[in-house]
């Protein structure tokens, strides 16, 4: 399995949710390169892109080999008033998300298994200063044997 299947794996599991997974709705992709004209956004509108990150790898024995995975996750949203009113709101959508990808095994990289997650930033305070958008980043690990 490659990086980008598990990448794709994830995007397809997010979109995929069941409605009301989730306290807002959002677009989500999948990018290699994730360039976002912030100042471009529309007040209101969140995007959710899916970045794969680092591939380390460990010899299992002379046939197997274990791939250790990190995807990256980011969640913005264009305030429409003030960042630190909506914060709590846009805490809670990422929040919504870790919870809802690491409880659900990944339909199409069966494979692939999830070992941990962090969140930082939380809120980064520079895009929110700077261009009224509260930017967040779940880092995600997945292993797979190979």
């Amino acid at each position: 399995m490659t990086i980008i299947e598990l990448a794709d794996a994830i995007v397809a599991s997010i979109a995929g949710a069941p409605a009301g997974s989730f306290t807002d709705t959002f677009t989500i992709s999948r990018k290699i390169m994730p360039l976002v004209e912030l100042k471009a956004m529309i007040p209101g509108e969140t995007l959710v892109t899916v970045v794969p990150v680092s591939i380390d790898e460990e010899g299992e024995d002379r046939a197997a080999v274990m791939r250790t995975h990190t995807i990256d996750i980011g969640v913005q949203v264009k305030c429409a008033v003030d960042p630190e009113a909506e914060v709590a709101a846009f805490t809670y959508l990422v929040d919504s998300i870790a919870k809802y990808i690491r409880r659900r095994k990944l339909q199409t990289a069966l494979a692939a298994h999830y070992i941990n997650m962090g969140i930082a930033p939380i809120a980064s305070a520079e895009h929110a200063t700077q261009h009224r958008v509260l930017t967040s980043v779940l880092r995600l690990t997945y292993k797979v044997l190979e």
